[in-house]
C-alpha cells in the first residue's frame, strides 16, 4: 500500500515537473502572428512593427503570415481553429472581432467565446474630410448642405470606412453617394481630385492633404481629440454622437490557450507597447498607443460587438453575404 502511494507521488510530482518545464520552455521555436489583411495594409504594419519588438523581447523568431479574404475572417478562422499552444496567433482588429458579427449574415466563429484575448496594440483616430470646393468647415454646416442638395454629394471609401459615413447618413437622414475604392489611399486620392466629396479614414492619411489644402477636416470620429490635430473637434462635440467610429487592434489566441502561456504572452506584450521605441513609432503614424490587460481588452471586444450591432441595427445598414 505504501509501495503504491509513493509511486503515485512520484507520478504526480513527474507531471507538475514536466509542465512546469513546458510552461518555462515557451516560447521554445517560432511564433506565427496570422495577419487577416493583404500586406500593405495598416493592420500589416502594425502587426510587422509589433513582430520585431516581439521577437526581441521573447528571444525567437516571431513570423509575420498574411491570410487575407472575407473582411478578414479568413485569417481569425484559421487562429480560432489552431491548435491552442501560443504559437499561432492573431493580430485582429475591430473590423474583424466586432464589426463582423453585426455586417456579415454569417462568420465561421465566435470573436467573444472562440478567442482568448492578450493585449491591445493600438488605436487610429479616423477624421471626417471634405474636398477644398465643399462649403463647409463643421461637421453641423456639412450636414446643413447635404440636406439641402440631396443626392449631390459623394464620399470614397475601402471596406468597412463607410460604416462611419452610412451611420451619419441614416441618424441625420442624408442622401450621400458610396463610391468604393480598393484601398483607403485611392479614396483619399479621389477626394483630393474632386472625384468625390468626402470620405472618412485614417487621420494620418488625412491630415496631410489638409495641410496641404485639398482637404479640410471638419470632425474626428472618435472618443476624444488626437494629438496629431489637438484644434480638430470630435462629431460628439459638434453635436452628432452617430459619428462614432474608432479603429483599434490587437492580439489574441485560440480560446483553449493555457493560463501560463496566455499570461507569458501578456507580460511580453506589455513589455513592448510600455518601450519608447513602440510609442515613438505609432505616434509617427498618427496610431494611439493602448497599455491594457487581457480582461480590459476582453472587455472592449465585447463591448464593441454589442456597440456596433446596435448602431448597425439602428442605422438599418444590411448585412453583407
Amino acid at each position: 500500500m505504501q509501495w503504491l502511494l509513493a509511486r503515485a507521488l512520484l507520478c504526480a510530482f513527474a507531471a507538475l515537473a514536466t509542465n512546469a518545464v513546458l510552461a518555462q520552455a515557451y516560447p521554445s521555436r517560432a511564433i506565427k502572428l496570422v495577419v487577416p489583411l493583404a500586406p500593405g495594409a495598416q493592420i500589416d504594419w502594425i502587426a510587422r512593427t509589433f513582430a520585431e519588438a516581439l521577437s526581441a523581447v521573447v528571444k525567437q523568431p516571431v513570423v509575420i503570415e498574411n491570410h487575407a479574404g472575407a473582411a478578414g475572417t479568413i485569417g481569425a478562422n484559421l487562429v480560432a481553429k489552431a491548435p491552442p499552444d501560443g504559437y499561432t496567433l492573431l493580430v485582429g482588429g475591430a473590423f474583424n472581432l466586432s464589426l463582423a458579427p453585426a455586417l456579415l449574415r454569417e462568420i465561421p466563429y465566435d470573436p467573444v467565446k472562440d478567442f482568448a484575448p492578450i493585449g491591445a496594440l493600438a488605436r487610429v483616430p479616423y477624421a471626417l474630410a471634405v474636398r477644398s470646393g465643399v462649403p463647409a468647415k463643421s461637421l453641423q454646416e456639412l450636414i446643413a448642405y447635404a440636406r439641402a442638395n440631396p443626392g449631390r454629394l459623394s464620399y470614397g471609401s475601402s471596406g468597412n470606412s463607410s460604416l462611419a459615413i452610412e451611420v451619419l447618413k441614416a441618424s441625420a437622414g442624408l442622401d450621400i453617394l458610396h463610391v468604393p475604392y480598393k484601398g483607403s489611399a485611392p479614396a483619399a486620392m479621389a477626394a483630393v481630385a474632386g472625384d468625390v466629396d468626402m470620405v472618412c479614414m485614417d487621420l494620418a492619411l488625412v491630415a496631410p492633404h489638409a495641410k496641404a489644402g485639398s482637404l479640410r477636416l471638419v470632425a474626428l470620429a472618435g472618443s476624444k481629440r488626437s494629438a496629431m490635430a489637438p484644434e480638430l473637434p470630435t462629431a460628439a462635440e459638434q453635436g452628432v454622437p452617430a459619428l462614432a467610429f474608432e479603429p483599434w487592434y490587437g492580439l489574441v489566441a485560440p480560446a483553449a490557450i493555457s493560463d501560463e502561456t496566455r499570461e507569458r504572452l501578456a507580460t511580453a506584450l506589455n513589455r513592448v507597447v510600455r518601450a519608447p521605441e513602440w510609442q515613438r513609432r505609432l505616434e509617427q503614424k498618427g496610431y494611439e498607443v493602448i497599455v491594457d490587460t487581457p480582461e480590459s481588452f476582453g472587455t472592449l471586444i465585447r463591448d464593441d460587438v454589442e456597440r456596433y450591432a446596435r448602431v448597425i441595427e439602428a442605422a438599418k445598414i444590411p448585412r453583407e453575404p
